[in-house]
């Protein structure tokens, strides 16, 4: 069958869109729109069931928009560094097959207990941000690869 291994957006400008989902959703499994500008995601309503990889580093983000949480049940790995973040939704459990998570360098003043609900979690970056403390939940995971180094500045 199809599959489209790398959908590359980075650095687009805001008033280009890309094309429908219903071209390429499908098949999709990698996508990264870094430097981006795009809001393309907060209106994602169709499901991506083949995304694996999603990279929205480096974008004015300060929330996780919903359709990530709703419309990607295979998501394996998550780079949301360097955007804006202040919290982060507690539907974030939803994401059941999530291996890493990578939010360093936002402005996370804490983390929801349902990160908890993450059990093949492996990898977990929030290091530069303004966290105080952490859930006890995430006592629960079997990370690999934790890095929680605070912020200098917060």
């Amino acid at each position: 069958g199809k599959r489209l291994g790398l959908r590359n957006l980075t650095e687009k400008r805001a008033n280009q869109s890309p094309p429908p989902p219903t071209k390429w959703g499908t098949y999709l499994q990698r996508l990264t729109a870094t430097n981006s500008y795009w809001r393309f995601v907060d209106s994602m309503s169709a499901p991506l069931t083949s995304l694996r990889f999603l990279d929205l580093a480096n974008n004015y983000f300060e929330a996780i928009p919903e359709g990530i949480f709703d419309c990607l049940p295979n998501l394996r790995v998550l780079h949301f560094e360097a955007n804006l973040l202040k919290q982060i939704s507690p539907k974030i459990q939803q994401l059941l097959k999530l291996r890493m998570l990578y939010l360093q360098e936002n402005v996370l003043q804490s983390l929801p207990p349902q990160i908890g609900c993450l059990t093949r979690l492996s990898c977990l970056d929030i290091s530069g941000n303004r966290l105080s403390t952490l859930p006890a939940q995430l006592g629960l995971l079997k990370l690999d690869q934790l890095k929680v180094l605070r912020d200098e500045k917060g």
